[in-house]
């Protein structure tokens, strides 16, 4: 993972819930764009879901210019109009 240049501790952290059931899919969501296409809005987390519905895709070997890339650890994509993110608040 490449943190020299870049940061997320800036970055608002979501609870993703699926559009369809509404389960709750992770509650260590971020928004994301796809590099190949920065037009397309993204969620992402780290952890697999547990929903039954196909709500996005795992990225299991990232290329090499996405490793070097400012990048957070999120290999588990979904697609915006599959999952919504409710915004976390931290405790303080």
């Amino acid at each position: 993972m490449s943190t020299s240049s870049c940061t997320f501790k800036d970055r608002r952290v979501s609870i993703l819930c699926c559009k369809f059931c509404k389960q709750v899919l992770s509650s260590r969501g971020m928004k994301a764009v796809l590099l190949a296409d920065t037009e397309i809005d993204l969620f992402s987390t780290d952890i697999p879901p547990t929903n039954g519905n196909i709500v996005g895709y795992h990225v299991i070997v990232p290329c090499c210019s996405c490793l070097l890339s400012c990048n957070n650890g999120h290999f588990w994509m979904f697609h915006s109009q599959a999952v919504y993110g409710i915004n976390r608040l931290d405790s303080t």
